[in-house]
């Protein structure tokens, strides 16, 4: 029989093992995914309001009764300049958000400023616990990446007016 003192010690050194392994599985794990951003594939996340995963294709397509609210919460933006009133409208209109739920104007703001509905790729943007934003470095942009629902043109004119608005 082994001691007492001599299966503590290896058990630790199976738990440092076991540690050293789940530690480089989660690097090669994330270079995979860095590796799939930078080619434009999806890594798994939800899809956005008005989009679809096309799981022949395994490439976001729009989702066009989804997408008319896209396009609604944009040019509503736009002209009214609140999220608070246009999350008012949605709700009052019985518009549902894609898991079917009610808005929020944290759900507007999120929308307004994703990128995603221009047609832009943006990956590994925020940290996984928090979502305290990351370097601007480590993000992984890829412009034109997939169809778009709104132009740039509007995306931008509503991100300037929330920087009006808001701070980040």
């Amino acid at each position: 029989h082994l001691s007492i003192r001599r299966q503590r010690q290896m058990c630790i050194r199976d738990r440092v093992f076991a540690e050293l392994e789940r530690k480089l599985t989660g690097e090669r794990v994330t270079a995979v995914m860095l590796d799939r951003a930078t080619k434009g594939l999806w890594n798994g996340a939800p899809m956005p309001l008005g989009y679809d995963y096309n799981q022949e294709k395994k490439f976001p397509e729009i989702n066009p009764t989804e997408a008319e609210t896209v396009l609604m919460i944009y040019s509503r933006y736009r002209e009214l300049k609140s999220t608070s009133l246009v999350r008012n409208e949605l709700n009052l209109g019985g518009v549902k958000t894609k898991k079917g739920g009610t808005w929020t104007t944290k759900t507007i703001s999120d929308i307004i400023r994703n990128p995603f509905y221009k047609g832009t790729y943006r990956y590994n943007h925020r940290e996984p616990a928090r979502g305290k934003k990351k370097d601007e470095k480590e993000w992984v942009i890829i412009e034109d990446n997939h169809p778009s629902i709104i132009s740039k043109e509007l995306w931008k004119e509503c991100n300037d007016i929330c920087l009006l608005y808001t701070s980040d």
